[in-house]
């Protein structure tokens, strides 16, 4: 049965601050932000029963980094006292998954490693986590 773009169904309209997100990043400088995709994540909010309303909890498949977004793809984190705060950028979120690890963990991005066995590949943090002006997102 086809999706109404006017009406999407209920696992589409849960995944979307996630394709929000890959939009944004669409125009980042960051090359590890080319290595995020939507379809990687598995929501997790059942599993947290503190959370804000409306804000899910989607976890990284490969990474098992974490993104807490609203429906409007804002980010949130949790504070040192284990509340919720809105994260400063997109940035900040989006560099707490780790994406930068992802040519190690996925054998179609090995290109990316550069010769670096997953010993050394904090060598290559820099590069594919970004400079901080590329980082100003």
């Amino acid at each position: 049965m086809p999706v109404s773009p006017e009406r999407p169904d209920l696992l589409h309209r849960r995944f979307a601050p996630l394709r929000l997100v890959a939009a944004k990043l669409r125009a980042s400088t960051v090359p590890a932000d080319a290595f995020f995709d939507p379809d990687d994540f598995m929501d997790v909010s059942w599993a947290i029963g503190d959370r804000p309303a409306g804000v899910h909890v989607f976890r990284h498949i490969d990474t098992r980094g974490v993104i807490n977004l609203d429906a409007d793809g804002v980010p949130y984190r949790r504070d040192d006292r284990g509340g919720w705060l809105r994260c400063a950028t997109l940035r900040e979120a989006v560099d707490a998954l780790g994406l930068w690890e992802l040519p190690w963990l996925r054998p179609e991005l090995a290109r990316h490693r550069h010769g670096c066995t997953w010993e050394e590949r904090r060598t290559r943090h820099g590069e594919l986590a970004g400079t901080e002006a590329d980082r100003a997102s």
